[in-house]
C-alpha cells in the first residue's frame, strides 16, 4: 500500500447557487465523520465559472462555518476551462471532480482515496452516478436513455479496473492523480459543455489519453453520488437537444466524416427497435426519436467541420 494522499474536492458551478449549496453541504456532511475531518490539508475547491446569480455570496456564507472551502473564480466560460483551472488551483495529489446538482453518499472520500493507496498503478477511479428525479422519472425515460442524464452504473460491491472496452466514467464522480492529469494535457476546452451547449466528452478526452499512456483507471461501487435531475431536465425537448449534443460530441472524435453513411444512419437507422421490441408503444417511439436527434447531431457537427477547413 502507497502512502496516504492529499485531497481535493472540486465543484465546477455556473449560475446554480442553490443547487451548489445543497452539493456542498452534501460533503461536509460526509467530511465530518472521515478521517480527513480535521485535516487542514484538505480542501473543497468552488470554481465559478462566471455566474451572475449571487455564487460568490453563497460560497463566502459557507466560507464562515468551513475556512478550507476556497473559492476560485475562472470568467471564461466552459466547463473544460472550469475544470482546468481547478486542476492549476490545487497543491494536492488527488482531485475528486463532482458536479454541482449532486450529492455525495457516505464513504464517498474514502471510496476514492483507498482505491489509489491499493493500487499503485491507477490514475483515475469513477464512481457510480445514480438518478434521482425531483419531480419523478417521466414514464417514457426507458433505460435505454438513462446515459443521457449522466447515469453511470457501477454496481455495489464493484472493484476493479476498467476494461479497454468500457466506456470511462462521467466527470461528475471522477478522482485524478493531479500531476498525471497535467501530463496528459489537462481537459480539452473543445469538449465540454459552454453555456447552455449540452456537448460534453472533456472527461472522456482525458481519460482515454490517460489510459492510452499505459495507465489504470478504476472503479468502485463505494463512490455514489445522487445526480438530482430538475423537472425542466425531465422533458421531451431536452431530452432531444440532449441526445444532439451526444452526437456532436462523438462526431468531434470520430475518425470517419464523410457524410453519406451518416446521413443513411439518420433517414434508416433504428428501425430496428421497432423489429426486436415488437412494439410501437410510447418508451420505444421516444428511443427511436431520440436516436433520430443523436445522428442529426453527428450530421450537424460533421458539416460544421467540412466548414470549417
Amino acid at each position: 500500500m502507497t502512502k496516504a494522499k492529499s485531497v481535493t474536492v472540486a465543484i465546477c458551478t455556473r449560475n446554480r447557487g442553490p443547487s451548489l449549496e445543497r452539493a456542498v453541504r452534501s460533503v461536509l456532511e460526509v467530511l465530518a465523520t472521515s478521517r480527513w475531518a480535521s485535516d487542514p490539508h484538505f480542501c473543497l475547491l468552488v470554481v465559478d465559472n462566471g455566474s451572475t446569480d449571487g455564487t460568490a455570496e453563497c460560497v463566502r456564507r459557507l466560507q464562515q462555518s468551513e475556512p478550507r472551502i476556497r473559492y476560485v473564480l475562472e470568467p471564461t466560460a466552459g466547463i473544460a476551462v472550469a475544470r482546468n483551472r481547478a486542476l492549476a488551483a490545487l497543491d494536492t495529489d488527488v482531485v475528486v471532480f463532482i458536479d454541482d446538482d449532486e450529492t455525495v453518499c457516505p464513504g464517498f472520500i474514502e471510496a476514492h482515496l483507498d482505491t489509489y493507496e491499493q493500487q499503485p498503478a491507477c490514475v483515475a477511479v469513477g464512481g457510480a452516478m445514480d438518478l434521482y428525479f425531483d419531480t419523478g422519472a417521466p414514464s417514457w425515460v426507458s433505460p435505454a436513455l438513462m446515459y443521457l442524464y449522466s447515469s453511470y452504473v457501477v454496481p455495489e460491491g464493484t472493484y476493479r479496473r476498467l476494461e479497454p472496452a468500457e466506456n470511462p466514467p462521467f466527470g461528475g464522480n471522477l478522482s485524478l492523480l493531479a500531476a498525471v492529469a497535467h501530463e496528459c494535457g489537462g481537459f480539452d476546452p473543445a469538449f465540454g459543455r459552454v453555456d447552455k451547449s449540452l456537448v460534453g466528452g472533456e472527461e472522456t478526452v482525458l481519460l482515454e489519453a490517460m489510459r492510452s499512456a499505459g495507465n489504470q483507471i478504476w472503479l468502485t461501487g463505494a463512490a455514489r453520488i445522487r445526480h438530482h435531475v430538475p423537472a425542466e431536465r425531465a422533458r421531451l425537448a431536452w431530452v432531444l437537444r440532449r441526445s444532439i449534443g451526444q452526437g456532436r460530441t462523438e462526431q468531434r472524435s470520430a475518425v470517419d466524416h464523410a457524410l453519406g453513411p451518416i446521413v443513411l444512419r439518420l433517414l434508416f437507422g433504428g428501425t430496428r427497435l421497432f423489429a426486436k421490441r415488437r412494439s410501437f408503444r410510447q418508451p420505444v417511439l421516444v428511443e427511436y426519436v431520440v436516436h433520430r436527434a443523436y445522428w442529426v447531431g453527428r450530421l450537424t457537427e460533421a458539416i460544421a467541420e467540412r466548414r470549417s477547413r
